[in-house]
């Protein structure tokens, strides 16, 4: 592929899932959709990416990139869709992706990124190496009513379960199914992907039903007290809190979560006994409580 894209009057380019390889071109500066995803691009992302002024939906996933995310990202006003999972880019993410963005996708995962994460970013950030976060930042606990998907696994987050940020979860508390269009995340020329632990398989889904809702803190180092305010998530399908060092009991608002179909709190030192109100979850397929300290009964399933 030739290093300069001469088409300058040109839209929409996409190039994704095919053998391209060798550097980035340097892109028409009018395009709105620019998909590179799926190929075998190297190098760094250049500097004429930053000429992109109507970019709405940019996909550079699924390539062998390197270097940093260039800070000029984060200035496109007209971007919503920023797709850079599966790379090898390094470095921090841009403190100004907290500055009032318009993102409704952002996607990092499997890359080599560290350091403290912005106030207001979009949560899928398995496998990572961020430090220096914090939950008690009024920005970040009032920053995501629409969040239907909050994956912090594998990463080394300590301190408490964030109470507070989790009663600003509007979307995983009263998500009326039975009112809303079956369909899924994304849009015409991007559709919303996200590989996950489900039910114990890590599997990717290539197509996220808008009524998905998930939380997965797995493999951290949070301690302390599993907060109540869980229980006001009442449309929340999936809950991993495992592998972690959290302590007290399992809160009894569990039970208004009538919507799970999969509950793991396993590997952590949780006491006391397993409550009989997690029999009402008619829903849950899968329950994990293995290695903590319970004692007594074992409620009676039917």
């Amino acid at each position: 592929m030739e290093q300069q894209l001469l088409w300058k009057n040109l839209e929409f380019l996409d190039l994704h899932s095919n053998l391209i390889q060798g550097p980035l071109p340097n892109p028409p500066p009018y395009l709105i959709l620019f998909s590179l995803s799926n190929n075998n691009f190297t190098g760094e992302i250049p500097l004429s990416f930053c000429n992109m002024s109507d970019i709405a939906i940019l996909d550079l996933s699924y390539n062998n990139l390197s270097g940093i995310i260039p800070k000029c990202m984060a200035n496109f006003s007209s971007l919503h869709v920023l797709d850079q999972r599966k790379n090898r880019l390094y470095g921090s993410i841009p403190g100004i992706f907290a500055q009032g963005n318009h993102f409704r996708t952002l996607n990092l995962n499997g890359n080599g990124l560290e350091g403290p994460i912005p106030g207001s970013l979009v949560l899928v950030l398995r496998f990572y190496k961020f430090y220096g976060f914090e939950w008690g930042s009024s920005k970040f606990n009032s920053s995501f009513p629409m969040l239907r998907i909050l994956d912090l696994s594998h990463n080394n987050f300590s301190g408490r379960l964030p109470t507070r940020f989790l009663k600003n979860l509007k979307a995983m508390m009263n998500l009326d199914e039975a009112k809303r269009k079956l369909d899924y995340m994304g849009e015409t020329y991007y559709q919303d992907s996200v590989a996950m632990v489900v039910k114990g398989f890590e599997i990717r889904l290539e197509k996220i039903v808008t009524t998905f809702t998930t939380i997965d803190f797995s493999n951290n180092c949070f301690h302390g007290e599993i907060p109540n305010s869980i229980g006001k998530l009442h449309s929340l399908r999936l809950l991993n809190l495992s592998q972690n060092s959290l302590t007290s009991h399992i809160p009894l608002s569990l039970e208004n979560l009538t919507a799970l179909e999969a509950l793991d709190l396993s590997s952590n030192k949780l006491v006391g006994v397993i409550p009989s109100q997690l029999v009402g979850l008619t829903f849950l397929a899968k329950l994990n409580l293995s290695q903590n300290h319970f004692v007594g009964p074992i409620p009676p399933w039917n």
